[in-house]
């Protein structure tokens, strides 16, 4: 009986020791579709910042309805002055003036990871900065609902580049 116990125990971390790292690892589709809306948004906001500003303009508002909800709440302090919603995005955007981005010129953008735990996802990039010796490190975290963008968090190392503008 002792020998079939321990059997049955060896038996049993195996399976889990074998079970564990595909568990661990395993990304819902959830997760998954999550993930692919934050690298839509980025994707299309790439492309925006190559335009004129006239033709970003006209562009932003479906980019911002595709992706984002109406309510979406931005929570880094240097863009409450331009409020919260897809409205405040647009105003962000119509402080670049002629430029299709707000804040200074940008350099190359080179993702890290994009990673998702159910409605959160998180993206870490890093970005070449005029000036800066060393590239910018960018940290994104979205919470999305109804498969949408609904809140929206940031840190940079070193200086925040949309305050360095100003």
């Amino acid at each position: 009986m002792k020998r079939l116990c321990l059997m049955l125990w060896v038996l049993i971390l195996s399976a889990v020791a074998v079970a564990a790292p595909s568990i661990a690892s395993a990304e819902t589709a959830r997760e998954t579709a999550n993930k692919q809306v934050v690298i839509g948004y980025f994707g299309e906001l790439d492309r925006l910042e190559k335009l004129s500003h006239d033709e970003a303009k006209k562009e932003l508002p479906a980019v911002l309805a595709k992706y984002c909800r109406p309510d979406y709440i931005q929570h880094n302090e240097s863009m409450a002055v331009y409020g919260q919603g897809a409205a405040g995005l647009m105003k962000l955007f119509d402080s670049a003036g002629d430029k299709a981005s707000p804040g200074p010129a940008l350099g190359a953008s080179h993702v890290i990871t994009v990673m998702a735990h159910g409605d959160l996802v998180t993206r870490i990039n890093t970005r070449e900065m005029p000036g800066r010796a060393e590239p910018l490190m960018i940290f994104n975290l979205f919470r999305l609902q109804d498969g949408l963008i609904a809140e929206h968090w940031d840190g940079y190392s070193g200086v925040n580049p949309m305050m360095s503008s100003k």
